[in-house]
């Protein structure tokens, strides 16, 4: 057993036993309402892209890559710990989500597409909403689309900066916006609020997503 051939085995073995607990775990969790629809679909689609791996293509992985893998299923023993035992937002959930996937961005996983009902499906302030909802004016009325579907720069934002675009992507191709509003309202905000030092991370996701929609 002290050949790769070996430990290759124990792991794939290993790691399958706490793959599957994971998705007992995660069932369980939904079932009792502990984390919402939408992670619980991303994380159900890492799971299953996880048991696809060890079933077929972690035959023939190095002893490095197989850990890879196995860190990234402790990760996900870890945060569904996180979600039962701890006071978890959904910031913390989507982010966590966000570093597994990269933690093993080599293999070549698709995360899971959020559909619109997963956007709206997040916390958001209802105040900011009703208010933002009440303007008139076409911007305003525009502006307002984007801040009730969830656009968000905040820190705590539980939007990605490829969940931030996927859904300007999709309030664009939808119609619900159209491509010249989101540029005009990213340059207004880059320019206006970017002048406050308490924006500089702020800018830097404005910028990114005006760099993003100007290639649509």
């Amino acid at each position: 057993m002290k050949s790769e051939k070996g430990q290759r085995s124990i792991l794939i073995s290993m790691m399958q036993v706490l793959n599957n607990k994971n998705l007992e775990k995660l069932n369980e969790l939904f079932s009792k309402s502990f984390i919402k629809g939408l992670f619980f679909k991303d994380l159900k689609n890492i799971i299953c892209e996880f048991e696809n791996l060890l079933s077929s293509k972690m035959q023939i992985a190095s002893v490095k890559q197989i850990k890879t893998i196995h860190e990234a299923i402790v990760q996900i023993s870890e945060l569904l710990n996180k979600i039962e035992y701890e006071k978890t937002t959904d910031a913390i959930i989507s982010n966590y989500i966000d570093k597994i996937y990269d933690s093993v961005s080599n293999f070549n996983l698709s995360p899971r597409m959020w559909a619109l009902e997963d956007i709206l499906a997040l916390n958001f302030s209802d105040s900011d909403i009703v208010n933002n909802v009440s303007y008139t004016t076409p911007e305003r009325a525009q502006e307002s689309k984007l801040k009730k579907y969830g656009y968000s720069v905040a820190w705590n934002s539980p939007l990605s900066n490829k969940k931030r675009q996927d859904l300007l992507k999709y309030l664009i191709k939808s119609g619900e916006v159209s491509k010249g509003y989101v540029i005009s309202y990213l340059k207004h905000n880059i320019q206006i609020n970017g002048k406050k030092k308490a924006n500089e991370f702020a800018v830097m996701k404005w910028q990114d997503d005006l760099d993003f929609v100007n290639k649509l």
